[in-house]
């Protein structure tokens, strides 16, 4: 995966296979780490105007912080 603006497409000239159209986060309490996927599907989803039948293809990745309270 190679992320690029407009000019580095037209610099180098590659031609896009894809197009990310939006983006988002969610937080919620470390019980409920499993849920966040479904919020910031939603967020993504309403930002840009969708429903999850416009959608062919998600990309879901998920980081876990583990903090050592001392």
């Amino acid at each position: 995966l190679l992320l690029v603006n407009e000019t580095g497409l037209k610099e180098n000239r590659l031609t896009p296979q894809f197009e990310i159209i939006s983006y988002a986060d969610a937080e919620l309490l470390p019980r409920d780490f499993n849920k966040t996927p479904a919020i910031a599907i939603k967020k993504a989803l309403n930002k840009a105007k969708l429903t999850i039948q416009d959608v062919e293809f998600f990309e879901i990745n998920e980081v876990r912080k583990i903090k050592k309270i001392s």
